[in-house]
């Protein structure tokens, strides 16, 4: 058991049981807290709770949801550990195609999962206050720096090994996908931290707690989605020995 557990929080396992298993398995987990925690909140408070009108951490605030935010707690302690598994299972294979970014992906994503954790821990209200919107910054900054660190080393691997014709076409389907994929990530970011920081928003256009869970779910699905399109070759060269990997 122990042994699955290593290889699990190695990046030790295969794609397919990652797209197939762990990776819907915890979302689930992680989303039917909050869903839970969000049901306690709109049946102990006369007003309810509103995707446009509550931030996601009024949901772990003790004052405004008594009885839920063990839930929105647990939920992000939960994903704070159960993401450094997929983490890991990104570096590994992206550090077979290029040195650096990898590297500042791995730090980055480490350094959003103690955010992830503050985020239990600290709830946004006096006098934590200060400490939710650090642990906001750590962790929707680190994801989103870690998430831009893996296009740039997926979109740099296939860039080189394209045929010189293709390059053009493969360049700008890239850096379509790219831009749609990351500008929820980083406004939304901008917005949950500046709000959280100064009670505030910053940009106009996203000011409603609704872009927040956009943030989540960008984000969430970034991760799988960046998985899901590593190059098969990637997955051979580096599964050089299968009986020591988790499989689906």
């Amino acid at each position: 058991m122990m042994g699955k557990v290593t290889r699990l929080f190695s990046g030790k396992y295969r794609k397919k049981f990652f797209l197939r298993k762990f990776f819907p398995t915890c979302l689930s987990i992680f989303f039917s807290c909050l869903v839970i925690s969000g049901i306690i909140f709109d049946s102990t408070n006369p007003s309810g709770y509103s995707l446009v009108e509550n931030p996601i951490s009024d949901l772990g605030n003790p004052v405004l949801n008594p009885y839920g935010w063990f839930f929105f707690s647990a939920a992000f302690v939960f994903f704070s550990i159960i993401l450094l598994p997929m983490y890991m299972f990104l570096y590994q294979r992206l550090k077979k195609m290029e040195s650096i970014f990898p590297k500042i992906g791995i730090i980055s994503n480490v350094v959003s999962s103690i955010g992830m954790g503050m985020l239990a821990f600290f709830p946004n209200k006096i006098p934590s206050l200060a400490l939710h919107g650090l642990a906001a910054l750590l962790a929707f900054g680190g994801i989103c720096s870690g998430i831009i660190s893996s296009w740039i080393a997926i979109a740099r691997d296939a860039y080189i090994k394209a045929r010189r014709e293709r390059r053009k076409i493969i360049s700008l389907a890239i850096v379509s996908i790219f831009v749609l994929l990351i500008f929820i990530t980083v406004t939304g970011t901008t917005e949950l931290v500046f709000r959280d920081l100064f009670g505030e928003s910053k940009s106009w256009f996203l000011a409603f707690s609704f872009w927040e869970w956009m943030l989540f779910f960008a984000i969430s699905l970034q991760i799988g989605f960046i998985i899901f399109i590593l190059p098969d070759h990637m997955e051979v060269n580096y599964l050089h020995d299968s009986k020591h990997y988790l499989d689906a």
